[in-house]
C-alpha cells in the first residue's frame, strides 16, 4: 500500500510503508520517539539495530523507498540529509527534505539533518518551530564568511535554549579519521571538540564514513577514555561501484586501506568486495565488545547493497 502524498507542495514523497508501520497501534506515535532515549534503550538491551540515511531526491526525482524490501527487520529510524549549499535560502516549507520528514514521522522515527552553512537565528528559529523530535546538527563542509554559527556546538547550544521545555533529541557526528577539511587534524583536539558538543546537549554520536574497523575501534576507545559516554552509532557506507566510492571519498576524505586501493574488476565483484568489507568491519567492531549495537547506513539512495549486508548479518546471527 502506497502512503498518501502531499500534492499541494510540488513534492510528492514516494514511500511505501510496511503493514506494521501503517497499523493503528503504531501510527502517530513514532513522531514522539526521541532517538536519544531509543538508542540508549536498545544499546542497554544489547539489541542490534540499524538506520538508513537517504536524501529526498534521486536524479532530481523524489527518492522511492519501499520499507517492505527491508523486512523482516525494519530500520529503527531514517536519517534525512540536509544539503547546506542547496537548502540555505529555500523557505522551510519548500524544503523537500523537511517535507519528506513530516511525511514519514507518523510511521518511523526520523532524524532530520541541519547544517550551520549560512544559517541565521531567524532560519534556525523557523526550523525549531517545525517541532521535529530529532535532529543531527552538523557544521557542514562549507563555511560562509557571514554565517551566524561557525561551529555545530553553537547551534546545539542555541537550539537547547530555544526549546528548553521540549524533548528535542540531538545527535552529533564523530570522525574516526578526523575531519578531513580541518587543516589541523589533531585526534586529541577532535575528541575535545566532540566532548564540547556533547556537553552542549548532544545525546548520541553517529560516526562518519570510515572503511577501517581498527580506526573505528580506536575512535570508540578514545571517546570512552575521554569520558564521552553517550551511545555511538557506527556510520557505514557500502559503495556499489568504483565511481561512487570516489564520489564519497571526495566528499568525506574516507578511503580504503592501503592494501586495497586498485579495484579493476567487474561490477558484481566490486559490489561483493564492499559488502564483504562492510560485514567484516561490523563483525570486528561487535567482537571488540565496546557496547556498540547500532549501525547507520549511508545509502546514497542505493538500497540493494544495504540489503545484501543485512542478509549476511542474518546468516552470521548478528542480526536476528
Amino acid at each position: 500500500m502506497l502512503s498518501p502524498v502531499n500534492s499541494s507542495s510540488g513534492y510528492e514523497p514516494c514511500v511505501k510503508f510496511a503493514p506494521c508501520q501503517l497499523s493503528s497501534s503504531s501510527e502517530g506515535r513514532t513522531k514522539d520517539i526521541g532517538l536519544g532515549s531509543l538508542i540508549e534503550s536498545l544499546t542497554a538491551r544489547q539489541e542490534f539495530f540499524y538506520g538508513i540515511e537517504i536524501s529526498a531526491l534521486t536524479a532530481n526525482q523524489p527518492t522511492c523507498l519501499d520499507f517492505n524490501e527491508f523486512l523482516p527487520t525494519l530500520p529503527a529510524f531514517v536519517s534525512l540529509v540536509w544539503l547546506g549549499i542547496s537548502y540555505w535560502n529555500i523557505p522551510m516549507d519548500e524544503n523537500y527534505s523537511l517535507q519528506l520528514a513530516k511525511h514519514m514521522e507518523p510511521h518511523i522515527p526520523v532524524l532530520t539533518h541541519l547544517s550551520a552553512y549560512r544559517m541565521t537565528e531567524e532560519r534556525l528559529n523557523e526550523f525549531l518551530a517545525k517541532n521535529f523530535r530529532n535532529v543531527l546538527i552538523v557544521r557542514g563542509d562549507e563555511i560562509h564568511e557571514g554565517q551566524k554559527f561557525t561551529y555545530g556546538r553553537e547551534m546545539i547550544e542555541y537550539s537547547r535554549q530555544q526549546r528548553k521545555a521540549d524533548n528535542l533529541s540531538i545527535g552529533v557526528p564523530g570522525y574516526p579519521e578526523g575531519y578531513h577539511k580541518n587543516p589541523i587534524n589533531d585526534p586529541i583536539l577532535n575528541i575535545q571538540y566532540l566532548k564540547e558538543k556533547i556537553s552542549a546537549g548532544g545525546e548520541f554520536i553517529i560516526t562518519q564514513t570510515c572503511y577501517s574497523s581498527q580506526k573505528i575501534i580506536q575512535f570508540i576507545n578514545d571517546c570512552r577514555e575521554a569520558n564521552v559516554t553517550v551511545p555511538i552509532i557506527i556510520g557505514i557506507m557500502v559503495p556499489d561501484s568504483v565511481r561512487n566510492y570516489h564520489i564519497v571519498k571526495n566528499i568525506t576524505g574516507a578511503q580504503l586501506p592501503n592494501e586495497v586501493n586498485d579495484l579493476r574488476v567487474n561490477a558484481d565483484d566490486i559490489l561483493k568486495f564492499f559488502v564483504d568489507l562492510t560485514v567484516r568491519n561490523i563483525r570486528d567492531i561487535f567482537t571488540a565488545n565496546l557496547g556498540i549495537q547500532g549501525i547507520q547506513f549511508f545509502t546514497m539512495n542505493r538500497f540493494r547493497p544495504v540489503q545484501m549486508v543485512l542478509d549476511e548479518l542474518r546468516t552470521l546471527k548478528i542480526l536476528q
